[in-house]
Formats: structure tokens, C-alpha cells, sequence
């Protein structure tokens, strides 16, 4: 530990020492910024993000320009070929043919005029639809007539001028061959407007241009200032860019100045390219505006940082440097920063106590001299780390043979058998290294006496620079006879710690069993009692009503009772669902109240309760299972006339439930173990106080899955439980809801394996007038649902022949509108759900509650 201590003071950062103002400062610049510069970094990544997204953009608008202008020229060159194949033209009249396309209506719209060259005359014109004449400037040049009649296949131009009315256009041509001979060439004039319209259908980016240029890089079309720019060269950045790779993106000088973001895509088979852009300086600018902002802003937090820091600084540099000042009166202003108040005050009450304590100081001086001369155990004190001067008090001059006892011999120090030289004894090993050493069993022999053996321990004695200065040593005499019994003593107590524990788990498992058929009993005779007496009694009777009445509470404490063992082994378990909502605390304090007193459970008692307005994020639930668990609980402990105060209120950030009683309070030996599974306290032998054990159990587990604490305090005059959860604002108000339709009689359907299930279910309906019909499986009831047309059915899960899953899935397939009930012991949360996807309306867990079924089968 010391040599750790040691290392980890070697290895501390050495603080430069500046100023309080200095160091408030460095720590606001520490603070401010990285968080700029990561703004800063944030702001590059995501400008370089959003222009990498803006390329990727305008290159798929590029590519899908580039299929449009193909498809184009695809068209036209398959309007060609089939003009080509021509019944007149394949057999060589082509007067006909000029006649034919003079007569017709335009193939297709982009077509100003169609001409045929005779390929064996080198190109002649045979006739040209135009009215004008084809020319030089007209036609395709000479080249672009050699290159169709030496390659023989479709041919698109590049731009080229009318010269008798310096209009623009493009020529696309075919071969045509006649028999196996080709014998001329059929081409169309496409004018500039066509490609000029079709660019514009295309749609160019926002604030941006599509351009389309020959195999010359000559701009053919364009969507931005076409009467400028049609027809010239692309700038030579964009000349370099287009060259190769044949697609891309990247910033261009732009056509009439500026610079440009621009995609580019060259199309193969036609030479030609298309380009789509837009401005860059409207980009540029927005990103540097983006960029001085956050410049800006950082800065000026920094300096409003650093000026805050200086102010504040002031008001506490002020008076610690009048609190420094040698012989300077201490301030008796007012100071404001507490710790240095606190300080002076310190100060002046450490001059007050300087002579006590020195006072003090020498009387401990005296007694540790006392101590260190009287103390049973061998202490040594070594000065220097080479232990040439080394202190002894009695107690360890004996141990080693030096005391003043007649006949004592100086002892060898040894250990495992062997002799132990000086340097390697802990006290001088201590001092020299600085570690602690120990504790090590030795042997201690002298010639002629028994050997003594010690337990030894040594320590480094430090200088304030943390080096070691000398060393204190301790020896304890042992024997091999204490040694033995204390191992027997150590085996012993394992071996009874062991069987206690044991006995406690098998007790605790005897005590549940007892109780648990204690408190089954009870409830089951009770209502043995009710039955035996309405078999005798006339049912409208007062011992049949009160009789009726025991069973109805007798069956919901035993329901209570399954449903917290339930809940227990779905909470250890961790199959609990919250259904979380907002939900105000006090209200739910308020409905558990107002439930005990309906059902008189805390009739003997006063009970007084404080709920204010605290809003939770919780399932209302279990918060209420929790309210009546700690309620529930204090009525049992608390004898008839005493008092429960149940109070909700806001703590800050928490919502705040306590539940105190005035009852015996609960013993030390118990309170730390109370909100264990099956501990209980004392209980009186008529068990008014009975119970599993389980309910605080169940609060704890409940509390902690909603993110809260429960905790439990207890004095003589009482308990008191506090549950503590997260608070949230309280949410907008819901507009007022409609009070349910009452209710009209019904006819439904039961089924029911269980006859005394389905009788008594059958009459509890029929008693409230509605018209009942029963089944008692899974067949019966669905062809009786499918055949009577219920307006309702109460369904049991667990049938035989077809369960109730199966029931309510075929009846909704053919058809059947009423509602569903499931009826099953099983409560789950996927018990719920399957039943919904099944079909159901509504699931119900057994013991049917009364109030439950009735309002399902209200009429909406």
C-alpha cells in the first residue's frame, strides 16, 4: 500500500504555480475549447458531407439527362431504320420515296426535314424534304459524309450551322442497304429547339443549368442563357474534366465567369456528353456564413467566459491575500465566498487552540512513552534506515534474550528452521525499502531454553518528502498450542455458522408451509360456514345475506392472496410489463383510501392522510398494489385505535409516499431483513396480524422496477415507510370523457368445462337479467356461438376438444360481431395479449370480479 502510495506521489503531475485568476482561466479555455474546435471539426464534416451529398445528387441527375438524350436519338435512329426497309426505296424509286415523305405527316416531331445521299456518288444529295437547299454549311461536312459512308452505320453529327439562316442543328443518319448492297444514306435534321425543350422537361437542379455538347465539346444545348452559350466551347477546366474519367463531379469554371459544382457523364455510343450543375458561390457562401457563426458564437462565450472568470476570481483572491498576510488584522467584513469565511473563522479559533494542542501533544508524548514501556507486545523503533540506532522496550528485550531476567541468553532469530540473517529481519527490511513487511511467523531459539514463537510486523517511518527515515517494529508471542485452538475455534465456528444457516432455511421454509395452510384455512372454513348456512336459511333472510357477504370477502382475500404470490414470483422472476403513464401520486393515495374505507378495513383504526398534487411516471397499478401493501400492512401491526398517516408530497425532484403508524415498531433485529421474502414479525397466536411475508417483499421489488427506493425506519412509538420516486411536470389536462350507456339485458353465451363454474356464473348473469345460454367444451360452444348469434359469450381458455384461443379465432373468421370475453387463471401480460390477437375483446382472470364483468357488458 505504501510503496502504491509512493508511486502514485512519484507519477503525480507537477501543477505550475500561477494565480487563482490564471488557473479559473486555463480551466474555462480547458473547458471552451475543445467543445469549439469539436464544433468547428462538426461544422467541416458535415459542409464536406452535405457537397458530397450534392455531387452524388448531380451525378444522378447527370446519368438520368444522359439516358434521356440517348432514348432520343435511339428513337430517331429506329424511325430511320424502319423509313429505310421502305417498299420504294428498296426498289430504287426514289421519286416515290421523296413523295412518300413529302405526302406523310413527320415520323416524329423533332424532325425539321429528312435528305438521302447517294453512297456510290460519294455523298451526293439525291433530294432533301427542306426547302432550302442542303449546302456545305447545311449538311454534314465532308468528314462526318466519309465517316457514314466508310463505316456504314448510324451516325449522329455534331452541331452544325444553317448557313443561309445561321440556325443550329444536329444531323442523325442510317445506312441503307438494298438487297446486300449498300446503296445510300437516309438522315434527319434535328434542330437546337428540340434539344433545347428536352433538357428544359428534364428539369434542372434549383438555381441550376443541364448542358448537352458534341463529340467537339461544343455546347449543343442549355438551359441557362441558351442564346449565349449554344454553340460554345466548354471552358477548358470542364475540357480537362470531361476528357477522362468519361463520368464525375467536381467544381468547374463556369461558362460567363464563376465557378460551378458540375456533374458530367459522356454517352458512348453517341459521343456526345451531358452536364448538370449549379452556381458554387451561393453554396460557398452559405457555408462560410455557417462557419463565421460558429466562430462567432464560441468567441464570444470565451470572452464572456474569461471576463466572468476574472470577475469572479477578484472576489475571492481579495481575502484569502488578506488572510495570507503575515501579521495583517483578519478581515471582519463581510466575506462572501463561504469556504474562505469558514476559514477565517477556522483560523481564528486554530490560534485559540494552538496551546491546547500543544498541551495535548506532550501529554500523548507521555503516555505513549507509558504505553511503550508497559506494553505486553516487543516493540522496536529503528532511527535511521540502517538501524544502527534502535530503541527496545521491555517487552521486546525479553522476547529476544537481552532483558534483565537471571540466566536469559540471546535468542537466534529463525525461520522455517533456518537462521534469519540481520538485513532480512522485517524491522531492517522495513527501513531500507520503505515497504511494509509482515506479518511473518518466526522462531526465536536460544541453546538450552523452549523456543518462542512471534508474530512479526514493521512499518517505514517516512521524512514529510515521503522517504523512509527508520522503521517500527512489533512482535506477539504465540504458542503451537494457541495456534491449534485457534484452528479448532475457526473450524468450529464455520461448522455451527453452516448448521444455523441451514436450520434458518428450514425453518423458513416450515413457517411458510404453516402459514400458508393457515391462511387458507382460514378463508376456506369461513366460507364452508357461509355455505353450510344458506343450504339451511331461506336466501332472503339476514344470515343469508350476511352469509353471502363472507363468502364474497373470503373469496377476494383469497384471490389477494394467489395474486400476491403471483406477483411475487413474476417480480423475482423479472417478468413484470409496466404499463407506465403519467400519473398523479395523490390521487392514487386518495383511491386506495377511499377502497379501504368502502371495504372497512381500517375501521378500527384513525387513519389520516395528506395528498398533494405529485406527478409520476409509473404504472398506476403498481403503484396502487404498493399503497395498499404498505396501508394493509400497517393496519395489521397497529392495534384497534391507533393511527396511520398516510402522506404524498413533492421532495424536490422526487415524489415522496409515507406511511406511519403508532403501533410497536418493529425490531432492531428485523428492520434490516424486513423487506425479505417471508419475514414477518412477531405474531399473536389468534393471527389477526397474519400474512405470508410477502407484501413488503412485493413493494420493494415494485418500487425498484420504477427507478425508486422504499426504505423502512422504526422507533417505540412506531414504523414508518418512505417510498421515493422520480418526479415529472404534470401533464396537460384530458378532456372530459363520457360517462358509460348503462346497461340493458343481454343475451350471452358461457362455456365452461367446470360445472360448478358455469352454474354459478350462469345465475350471477341471469340475476342481472340477462338472457343465458351454456356450453361445457370448445366444440359445443362454437357451433352454439355461430347458431344463437349471442350479443355476448364469456369464453374459458382452458377447454377441452378446441381451447378458447381457438373459439374466438374461427368465430371472428365466420363472421361473428359480438364481444369476447376470455375467462382464464392466468394473468400474464402475454396471457393478455394472445387473448386480444386471438380474437377477445377483453381478458378476465378468475375469480371473476362482479363489478369487472358487468362493466364489460355495458352497451356502448
Amino acid at each position: 500500500m505504501h510503496a502504491a502510495r509512493r508511486w502514485s506521489e512519484r507519477w503525480r503531475p507537477s501543477w505550475p504555480t500561477a494565480s487563482l485568476r490564471t488557473y479559473l482561466v486555463l480551466l474555462l479555455l480547458l473547458a471552451t475549447v475543445p467543445s469549439a474546435v469539436l464544433v468547428c471539426y462538426q461544422i467541416f464534416a458535415n459542409v464536406a458531407a452535405q457537397e458530397s451529398r450534392m455531387k452524388e445528387e448531380l451525378r444522378r441527375n447527370a446519368n438520368s439527362l444522359a439516358q434521356t438524350v440517348e432514348r432520343e436519338i435511339a428513337s430517331s435512329m429506329d424511325a430511320l431504320a424502319i423509313l429505310a426497309q421502305s417498299d420504294s426505296l428498296q426498289r430504287g424509286d426514289v421519286v416515290q420515296f421523296e413523295n412518300f415523305l413529302n405526302r406523310s405527316p413527320v415520323l416524329r416531331t423533332s424532325w425539321s426535314s429528312a435528305f438521302l445521299l447517294d453512297a456510290g456518288s460519294h455523298g451526293r444529295v439525291v433530294f432533301n424534304t427542306s426547302r432550302l437547299r442542303v449546302s456545305a454549311a447545311r449538311g454534314p461536312s465532308d468528314e462526318e459524309v466519309r465517316q457514314m459512308l466508310s463505316l456504314q452505320r448510324p451516325f449522329v453529327s455534331n452541331l452544325v450551322v444553317d448557313g443561309l439562316h445561321s440556325r443550329y442543328a444536329t444531323v442523325v443518319s442510317v445506312p441503307v442497304h438494298v438487297g446486300s448492297e449498300f446503296r445510300y444514306v437516309l438522315g434527319v435534321w434535328i434542330p437546337v429547339s428540340v434539344w433545347q425543350d428536352l433538357i428544359q422537361q428534364a428539369g434542372p437542379p434549383l438555381d441550376g443549368f443541364n448542358t448537352v455538347f458534341d463529340g467537339r465539346n461544343v455546347v449543343v444545348a442549355r438551359t441557362l442563357l441558351p442564346e449565349r452559350f449554344v454553340g460554345e466551347q466548354l471552358p477548358p477546366t470542364a475540357l480537362d474534366l470531361t476528357r477522362d474519367p468519361p463520368q464525375g463531379a467536381q467544381l468547374t469554371d463556369l461558362l460567363g465567369g464563376g465557378s460551378t459544382y458540375t456533374a458530367w457523364q459522356r454517352i458512348p455510343s453517341l459521343g456526345w456528353g451531358v452536364a448538370v450543375g449549379i452556381p458554387a458561390r451561393p453554396v460557398r457562401v452559405a457555408q462560410r456564413e455557417a462557419m463565421a457563426a460558429a466562430l462567432a458564437t464560441a468567441g464570444a462565450c470565451l470572452l464572456l467566459g474569461v471576463v466572468l472568470a476574472l470577475f469572479i476570481a477578484r472576489r475571492v483572491t481579495g481575502p484569502l491575500h488578506a488572510l495570507a498576510t503575515p501579521g495583517a488584522a483578519f478581515p471582519t467584513s463581510r466575506i462572501h465566498v463561504r469556504e474562505i469565511s469558514g476559514l477565517r473563522d477556522a483560523l481564528l479559533a486554530a490560534r485559540l487552540q494552538d496551546q491546547a494542542a500543544r498541551e495535548g501533544l506532550q501529554r500523548k508524548a507521555d503516555e505513549f512513552e507509558t504505553l511503550f514501556n508497559s506494553s505486553p507486545i516487543g516493540l522496536a523503533f529503528a532511527q535511521d534506515r540502517d538501524c544502527a540506532e534502535v530503541m527496545h522496550n521491555p517487552a521486546m528485550l525479553e522476547l529476544l534474550g537481552r532483558g534483565d531476567t537471571p540466566g536469559s541468553a540471546e535468542r537466534t532469530v529463525m525461520r522455517r528452521g533456518e537462521p534469519l540473517p540481520p538485513e532480512r529481519q522485517p524491522l531492517q527490511r522495513a527501513a531500507a525499502s520503505g515497504q511494509a513487511v509482515g506479518p511473518v511467523e518466526l522462531e526465536l531459539c536460544s541453546e538450552g531454553r523452549p523456543s518462542v514463537f512471534v508474530i512479526a510486523n514493521a512499518a517505514p517511518l517516512r521524512t514529510p518528502s515521503g522517504l523512509p527515515r527508520g522503521a517500527i517494529g512489533a512482535m506477539v508471542d504465540i504458542s503451537a498450542r494457541k495456534q491449534a485452538e485457534q484452528s479448532r475455534a475457526a473450524l468450529m465456528t464455520l461448522e455451527q455458522s453452516a448448521r444455523l444457516e441451514a436450520e434458518a432455511a428450514n425453518r423458513a421454509k416450515d413457517e411458510f408451509l404453516a402459514m400458508l395452510g393457515h391462511e387458507l384455512r382460514n378463508p376456506l372454513s369461513a366460507m364452508a360456514s357461509a355455505v353450510d348456512v344458506l343450504e339451511r336459511v331461506d336466501s332472503d333472510s339476514e344470515l343469508a345475506a350476511t352469509a353471502r357477504t363472507v363468502i364474497s370477502r373470503q373469496t377476494g382475500h383469497l384471490a389477494h392472496m394467489m395474486d400476491d404470490l403471483l406477483d411475487v414470483a413474476r417480480v423475482i422472476s423479472g417478468k413484470v410489463l409496466l404499463s407506465r403513464q403519467s400519473v398523479d401520486l395523490g390521487a392514487l393515495v386518495q383511491r386506495v383510501t377511499d377502497t379501504l374505507r368502502v371495504t372497512g378495513e381500517g375501521a378500527q383504526h384513525t387513519l389520516t392522510v395528506t395528498a398533494e398534487e405529485a406527478w409520476v411516471d409509473a404504472d398506476p397499478t403498481r403503484i396502487e398494489q404498493v399503497i395498499h401493501n404498505l396501508l394493509t400492512n400497517a393496519i395489521k401491526y397497529t392495534p384497534p385505535g391507533g393511527t396511520i398517516g398516510l402522506t404524498a408530497n413533492v421532495d424536490g425532484d422526487h415524489a415522496v409516499l409515507r406511511v406511519t403508524d403508532n403501533g410497536l415498531g418493529i425490531s432492531p433485529s428485523l428492520l434490516p431483513r424486513v423487506f425479505e421474502l417471508f419475514v414477518q414479525g412477531e405474531r399473536t397466536l389468534d393471527r389477526r396480524a397474519g400474512g405470508l411475508g410477502i407484501g413488503l417483499t412485493l413493494v420493494r421489488r415494485l418500487v425498484e422496477l420504477h427507478d425508486g427506493e422504499v426504505t423502512a425506519d422504526s422507533s417505540p412509538q412506531g414504523s414508518v415507510f418512505t417510498v421515493r420516486l422520480r418526479r415529472i411536470e404534470a401533464p396537460a389536462p384530458e378532456p372530459e370523457r363520457r360517462a358509460p350507456s348503462s346497461a340493458r339485458p343481454l343475451r350471452v353465451l358461457v362455456v365452461d368445462d367446470n360445472a360448478d363454474a358455469l352454474v354459478s356464473l350462469r345465475s350471477m348473469l341471469e340475476l342481472d337479467g340477462h338472457s343465458v345460454s351454456a356450453a361445457v367444451d370448445g366444440e359445443a360452444g362454437l357451433g352454439a356461438l355461430l347458431a344463437q348469434r349471442p350479443d355476448a359469450a364469456v369464453v374459458d381458455i382452458g377447454l377441452p376438444l378446441l381451447d378458447g384461443y381457438a373459439v374466438a379465432t374461427r368465430a371472428r373468421a365466420a363472421g361473428y360481431p359480438g364481444r369476447l370475453i376470455a375467462l382464464s387463471g392466468y394473468g400474464q401480460g402475454g396471457d393478455v395479449r394472445r387473448a386480444l390477437v386471438a380474437g377477445f375483446d377483453a381478458h378476465l382472470v378468475k375469480p371473476v370480479v362482479p363489478a369487472q364483468l358487468k362493466q364489460l357488458l355495458r352497451v356502448p
